[in-house]
């Protein structure tokens, strides 16, 4: 099919960084051909959108040019979309304040739109933390749930093949049954006509060829970068009703998920392994090496702030397995959420 105007206009309003969901949704609403981006100013934006975006930088030329070169992806690769208002955009993510205003997609979006479960841990795990990620990700898609993670390496890509293997071990088994059996979902950091880490590129055909789906807010030709990291973490934590840390060293991106998931009210669960032995060695390394960068300016002085004891000493339920997840979860959701977002408001 050919590139349609509002494939450009997609993919010139997700690239517009200084607008949030709601604005990039009015300028949708009112530019009607992908050439009025190229005649926009800044002052129309402002105009448009009623909110001033004084420091902001804007190129209409160079952002319609950038577009089509997306699109022209999008529509090569077979790569689709959705906005909040499609009935394929997951509902548990426009709960949140700062949903995605799109989400590109390969695969199958609706496995979105079942029960979710997020999980998220170091690049460094352990033996025993890399068995319980898998084993994790396994036995919730046997149970039927979407397993959501970031297809990093560490904790990512362990529950991510957990899921997958369930799904395969279950299509070789049973051909109905494998319909009733949960997928993965992986959340990318940039465009997903690429794969961040690229190592993980046989991974992600696997995800996809289980029935999974590889999704991101960023348009294709998008590069990763720290700051989109920290972005897609939201989204992880965004898309289910819990999330559950392997292992997480402090400073650990794992925990900026956890803190997303907390902000929206959802519950943050840990695994024992990330409490075992031979996580506190690592996260003891991993602890002098922050107070280094720190002391180096390096780092900010609040990431020493956030660490698994203190969400644990707060209420963060610790569970051992999937079965116990399970037993946790039987409660209404966010119950646990509430009470601990505001015990760690005092650490």
């Amino acid at each position: 099919m050919p590139v349609t105007e509002k494939d450009i206009i997609i993919c010139a309003l997700s690239s517009i960084s200084f607008l949030n969901q709601y604005e990039k949704n009015i300028l949708f609403k009112k530019l009607d051909s992908s050439n009025a981006i190229a005649l926009l100013s800044l002052k129309a934006i402002e105009s448009l959108t009623g909110k001033s975006h004084r420091h902001a930088k804007f190129d209409g030329v160079s952002v319609l040019h950038d577009a089509k070169i997306s699109a022209a992806i999008l529509n090569a690769r077979k790569i689709s979309y959705c906005i909040y208002e499609d009935k394929e955009y997951p509902q548990l993510l426009k709960e949140i304040p700062d949903f995605p205003f799109v989400l590109f997609y390969r695969g199958n979006i609706s496995v979105l739109n079942k029960k979710c479960v997020s999980v998220v841990g170091t690049r460094h795990l352990t033996p025993d933390g890399a068995e319980a990620a898998y084993a994790f990700g396994y036995d919730a898609a046997m149970s039927g749930q979407t397993v959501v993670s970031g297809l990093a390496f560490g904790a990512d890509c362990k529950a991510h093949k957990g899921a997958v293997c369930a799904a395969f071990d279950s299509m070789a088994d049973n051909y109905e049954k494998a319909c009733d059996c949960g997928k993965t979902a992986a959340v990318l950091p940039c465009g997903i006509d690429a794969v961040v880490p690229l190592s993980n590129r046989k991974l992600a055909e696997h995800i996809l060829q289980s029935g999974g789906c590889i999704l991101s807010e960023y348009a294709p030709g998008t590069e990763s970068l720290p700051f989109r990291y920290v972005q897609r973490n939201r989204i992880i934590a965004g898309l289910a009703e819990a999330t559950v840390v392997i292992q997480a060293p402090v400073g650990s991106g794992a925990l900026i998920t956890a803190d997303f998931a907390l902000g929206y009210n959802r519950d943050v669960v840990f695994h024992e392994s990330a409490i075992s032995a031979e996580a506190q060695k690592v996260s003891d390394l991993a602890l002098h090496k922050l107070k280094t960068q720190v002391f180096c300016k390096e780092q900010k002085k609040s990431k020493l702030a956030r660490n698994i004891q203190s969400y644990i000493e707060s209420g963060a339920p610790v569970i051992k397995n999937y079965e116990e997840y399970k037993a946790c979860m039987s409660d209404l959701p966010g119950k646990h959420s509430l009470q601990l977002s505001l015990n760690l408001e005092g650490v």
